[in-house]
């Protein structure tokens, strides 16, 4: 398997064709420009910690991102992070496959590309990366690298005081809602955490594929060691994609899927990437702070009212992270999160704020919980019947949201074009029921007759519960269909 390793130390002159990703998937560095997310400092000496606490808030708001300084991790200990990431990736090829796996349950694993499915994707990420799992510290420890010989300390150290932080940051992220200190920590449970060390080498041709494509990251918060001094990271924002400015001595951190859904959806998941660039290597390192296997995750009842339901059903964490471990719910052409409204009466979905299609509830959802007008998310893959040209549309990027001006134009032009396509093709049927009456009247023949009466009744019912449904649900209020 070392041929699939980027971290070889052969330069590439051309980019291999199974990195390279279709025009349409392809970064466009030159549209892309950079933005300041939120600097916070977190010394409560010098600023109070209501100001640090509502800071937080507005960032993870606005941004879903922001750097924090005074973070209590010492200049000293980032750079050896840095130095032992990067003497890693130099080892050796015998040496690194000591640890190389496809299988993402292994607890310390060196892989290329993403997490998980990486045997069976069709277009390769410019990346490799050794990922170890680092909490309880002792459980771990002793199966990670032991090459380079600081490895141990070097990172045992860094875990410890990156998962204490990751901690103080989700009891702000708490206050900031108006929730207990601790109530995030509560919820998580006996909270997992481990590292991932991403090396990005040179790339031959940096337009043509990603370190890294869009996703958000599936736990409950990431704090990242990110290379100040070659850009590469991108979030997206009202849209648009923008390479985030990282300052000096400063940790980027992020929201992961679980807390925008214990938020009920105030605080969101930021979307993000990666890209490469020809000249230099780049490397960076994850801490990510998960929540226990047996975690139930749900909106908070004090974030819950009439005029904001609950976004999301309670789930099991463990749940949530096999399915996205077993690459089922990846679509590397509709990567944004879907949402659906559910009507207990139809026991049908719509998607987003208006609906587009109309498709049978999948057997595995539970409905029978939920009530109806409730919005839920779903990761992944479109259903079986949603493919059309507008859902394609609302999946990718800006046009996922569904408050823009143009796109409720555009949903009520499709409306009015399928009701009078619905319309047309109703006429036609009583037309020519009506002539099939006729007929059978002329050639005194009770089975047409019969048989066109019971079409016509079936059409007279199919119109009224057209109706019936648009009245009931279409044409609701646009922030809630």
């Amino acid at each position: 398997m070392a041929e699939t390793l980027l971290s070889t130390g052969f330069r590439f002159d051309k980019l291999p064709e199974n990195y390279i990703r279709p025009e349409s998937e392809r970064p466009r560095l030159s549209e892309v420009v950079s933005l300041k997310v939120p600097l916070i400092d977190l010394d409560s000496s010098i600023i109070n910690r209501d100001e640090i606490v509502t800071q937080i808030g507005n960032a993870c708001r606005d941004f879903g991102i922001f750097q924090v300084t005074n973070h209590g991790i010492s200049t000293e200990s980032i750079q050896k992070v840095f130095t032992v990431t990067k003497e890693f990736f130099q080892l050796p090829v015998e040496e690194k496959m000591r640890y190389y796996s496809n299988d993402p349950s292994k607890k310390v694993r060196l892989s290329t590309s993403r997490y998980f499915n990486v045997e069976n994707e069709k277009v390769h990420n410019w990346r490799d990366f050794l990922r170890f799992y680092s909490n309880p510290l002792e459980e771990f420890v002793n199966d990670w690298p032991t090459n380079p010989q600081s490895f141990k300390d070097v990172m045992g150290k860094y875990s410890r005081e990156s998962r204490e932080l990751g901690f103080k940051l989700v009891g702000a992220i708490s206050e900031s809602l108006g929730l207990e200190t601790d109530y995030i920590e509560r919820v998580l449970g006996k909270v997992s955490h481990h590292m991932t060390m991403n090396y990005y080498p040179a790339c031959p041709e940096p337009d043509l594929t990603f370190g890294f494509p869009a996703h958000t990251d599936k736990g409950a918060l990431t704090i990242l060691l990110p290379d100040d001094k070659v850009a590469g990271l991108q979030m997206l924002k009202d849209g648009k994609w923008f390479f985030v400015d990282s300052h000096p001595n400063s940790l980027l951190v992020n929201l992961g899927d679980q807390i925008q859904a214990l938020s009920n959806g105030r605080y969101k998941s930021v979307w993000h990437r990666v890209t490469v660039n020809s000249n230099q290597e780049r490397i960076s390192v994850g801490s990510f702070l998960l929540p226990a296997n047996d975690a139930v995750i749900a909106p908070a009842k004090e974030l819950i009212s009439e005029e904001s339901p609950a976004m999301y059903k309670s789930f099991i964490y463990e749940d949530y992270d096999n399915k996205i471990l077993s690459g089922s719910v990846v679509d590397e052409k509709c990567l944004e999160i879907l949402v659906f409204w559910v009507s207990l009466k139809t026991q049908q979905l719509r998607v987003g704020r208006s609906w587009r299609n109309l498709f049978l509830v999948p057997e595995e959802m539970e409905v029978h919980n939920l009530q109806s007008g409730q919005i839920i998310e779903i990761h992944g893959n479109l259903p079986m019947g949603a493919t059309s040209v507008g859902m394609s549309k609302i999946c990718r990027g800006a046009t996922c949201d569904f408050s823009d001006s143009e796109t409720i134009s555009r949903d009520a032009k499709e409306r009015s074009a399928l009701m009078q396509e619905l319309l047309m093709a109703i006429v036609l049927c009583v037309l020519f029921m009506s002539v099939e009456v006729v007929g059978g009247m002329k050639a005194n023949s009770l089975s047409i007759l019969t048989d066109a009466t019971h079409l016509l009744s079936d059409v007279a019912a199919f119109a009224i519960s057209l109706f019936s449904l648009w009245a009931s649900g279409w044409e609701a209020n646009p922030r809630q269909s």
